[in-house]
């Protein structure tokens, strides 16, 4: 039986290497107050650990469950804002990955479960990694399904913790096509779309955002809110591309579900604001840049 990591592809993507963002180094400081990493086996990559946002961003709640909608549902929005239009979002286009919880099945991975959430509370997310890695190759021994695809999503989000992001997106895509069910497979779409957006893949993160939709609106019922959620955030990302009619239509599609589908009162008010806040900036977009031309 093949191992779960070798069923991860890591070939390197095409996206143009001027779209990738550039890694911070870590602070000096903080470094130097963590535990060295270990490069002991295939999972170890990358030590330092970048990217756009505070690590306390990812950490789990209180009770230590993480991951997709238990965390925070899918932002409409996004991620930043687009450069030389006015286009300015306040929330982000997906939460950024945590990890999650799953009940093991024997003693023994029971407690490498609990050292894994050990070292990644501690900052160890090295460390935390190779011990979701090996619950990963436990489980795909096993044939148990949900508890790879569990592990992989904890996999994937060490590495974002760490700062490779492309490598985090193999483990979501690999954990992706083991999600049975439409809850997992909306925690490790979201996480995927987090991904995408942060690399500035943005045609990727539409891909994932359309699939999330596809996965809200099979449900009985099917979730509104939640939809009208992924429609905004692909028109972030359509509007980031310079696909400002795409845009467009799509926030439309977002107002008209908002009032045709949401109840009335706060809820429905807060969407048809959101969306028709975005749909007039998105309108604005051309005639932006047209004044700037030249």
């Amino acid at each position: 039986m093949s191992s779960t990591l070798n069923a991860i592809d890591m070939t390197p993507d095409e996206t143009p290497a001027a779209e990738k963002p550039t890694m911070t180094a870590p602070d000096p400081e903080e470094a130097a107050a963590k535990k060295p990493t270990k490069r002991s086996n295939s999972f170890s990559r990358r030590a330092n650990r970048g990217g756009k946002k505070k690590e306390e961003d990812a950490m789990p709640n209180a009770g230590g469950v993480g991951g997709g909608a238990a965390v925070a549902p899918a932002a409409g929005g996004g991620a930043a804002a687009v450069e030389d239009t006015g286009y300015v979002d306040e929330e982000a286009v997906a939460a950024k990955p945590s990890f999650k919880l799953e009940k093991q099945g024997n003693p023994l991975t029971d407690a490498i479960q609990k050292e894994a959430v050990e070292l990644f509370e501690a900052g160890a997310y090295d460390d935390a990694g190779e011990k979701f890695y090996y619950l990963a190759e436990a489980a795909h021994q096993a044939g148990d399904r949900q508890q790879e695809c569990t592990a992989l999503q904890n996999m994937g989000t060490s590495m974002v913790m760490l700062g490779s992001l492309f490598e985090a997106s193999r483990c979501y895509d690999s954990a992706l096509r083991l999600a049975e069910t439409p809850a997992a497979e909306i925690e490790v779409l979201e996480s995927l779309v987090w991904c995408h957006s942060e690399l500035g893949a943005l045609d990727k993160a539409v891909a994932a955002l359309h699939q999330l939709r596809m996965v809200h609106e099979s449900l009985e019922p099917p979730d509104d809110e939640a939809v009208i959620s992924d429609l905004i955030s692909e028109a972030s990302c359509r509007a980031q591309l310079e696909q400002h009619e795409e845009a467009k239509e799509v926030l439309e599609a977002a107002l008209q579900r908002a009032m045709e589908k949401l109840p009335e009162g706060a809820v429905r008010s807060k969407w048809q604001a959101r969306a028709s806040s975005d749909l007039a900036q998105v309108m604005m977009m051309p005639l932006i840049v047209m004044d700037d031309g030249p």
